[in-house]
């Protein structure tokens, strides 16, 4: 796959259009930097049950300021451009970088059949564009793990599917959560080679030491973090509160306009936990 500087900037733009980059409105500066106040007290709502990163807050490995500097990296910008007032900002060409870099990712595992699995803590915004990347990866080749019924996890809420994607569910509502226990829930039953999810879907395959692609909002600090210490996780800076529409959209955008090669094969059998 190439991209040229051209096609690398119509991407930027269309990214920055629909908002999964640019200005932030949901996201503030000063949240951004509460909530690596609140990372840095441990809390499994903001590390996303990462043990790395529990790790390095415990030891004092890392400091508050220096977890800003690895954020104000990941999101592109300056340290004077995260402190300002107002909302929360991604440059668009590291946006759309790192999502080209993720596609390539897919596309190699896919064609070489691995076990895939798809997952988000956001069903309002992200299931769209995942469902859309995990279709094109099944195509290619990639097995994808999916779940028969759902799968109880704490009593009240269960593991359950949209489509392609693992999600958390109360049996009236996909739920937005943080936590890692459902996708450690899954993984004791179901092994996969490869991660495409968010929050604490992505934490918990790091745990495992899966390698992840791990889509972050400005004020979720805990992947990037985990990235720059050492965990397998190309975290990609990404808008997670769109529309499900406009995510489908995306993918199918990206899938048509900048892969190459992606003749799709036989489909193999889907892996399912039981």
């Amino acid at each position: 796959m190439t991209t040229s500087e051209a096609k690398l900037k119509e991407l930027e733009d269309y990214l920055r259009y629909h908002g999964f980059s640019g200005d932030i409105p949901q996201n503030s500066g000063h949240k951004n930097w509460m909530v690596i106040k609140k990372l840095m007290k441990g809390h499994p709502f903001y590390t996303f049950g990462i043990k790395r990163v529990e790790q390095a807050i415990k030891h004092h490995e890392i400091s508050a300021a220096e977890i800003r500097d690895y954020q104000v990296a990941a999101s592109g910008i300056t340290i004077q451009r995260f402190r300002r007032h107002g909302p929360g900002h991604f440059n668009s060409r590291l946006v759309a970088e790192r999502l080209l870099e993720a596609l390539v990712d897919i596309q190699k595992r896919a064609k070489a059949g691995q076990t895939i699995i798809f997952a988000t803590g956001h069903p309002g915004a992200m299931v769209g564009l995942l469902d859309e990347l995990a279709a094109w990866a099944n195509s290619l080749g990639a097995k994808l793990v999916r779940i028969d019924r759902p799968l109880t996890v704490d009593g009240r809420i269960k593991l359950d599917m949209l489509g392609r994607v693992l999600v958390a569910s109360d049996g009236c509502s996909a739920i937005h959560t943080h936590d890692a226990q459902f996708m450690e829930a899954l993984l004791k039953l179901q092994s996969a080679d490869f991660v495409v999810a968010d929050h604490g879907f992505a934490g918990a395959a790091l745990n495992r030491q899966v390698p992840t692609i791990g889509f972050y909002d400005t004020d979720d600090p805990g992947l990037p973090l985990a990235e720059a210490l050492g965990c397998p996780v190309l975290a990609v800076p990404f808008n997670d509160n769109n529309y499900n529409t406009s995510g489908a959209a995306l993918g199918r955008y990206l899938i048509e306009r900048f892969t190459t090669g992606a003749t799709p094969q036989p489909r193999r059998s889907r892996t399912r936990a039981h």
